[in-house]
């Protein structure tokens, strides 16, 4: 169960979460397709989590910037703080 939906892989739940984002899940799927190449993206995937054991960490979200782990939803807003701080904006 993810977010209160039993089997929320299936159906219309992640097309429906999608456009609640603002976004739309084929589009997104068709980008994602288009970019791996093999249609799979599994490639990415592996990149991924080599590039999380590599920081160190294994679960999500994790975001590292200049070699600095950023890990969880509750270090998102120290993250952007970070970032603002170096000169980076959005």
């Amino acid at each position: 169960m993810f977010g209160g939906a039993i089997n929320w892989h299936e159906g219309e739940y992640l097309a429906q979460a999608a456009s609640r984002a603002g976004l739309d899940l084929a589009a997104m799927d068709v980008a994602i397709d288009a970019a791996s190449g093999d249609g799979t993206h599994q490639t990415e995937i592996e990149s991924n989590q080599d590039k999380l054991r590599d920081a160190g960490h294994w679960r999500v979200p994790t975001f590292v910037y200049q070699g600095e782990p950023f890990f969880g939803q509750d270090r998102i807003e120290v993250l952007c703080w970070h970032l603002d701080n170096c000169g980076l904006r959005a």
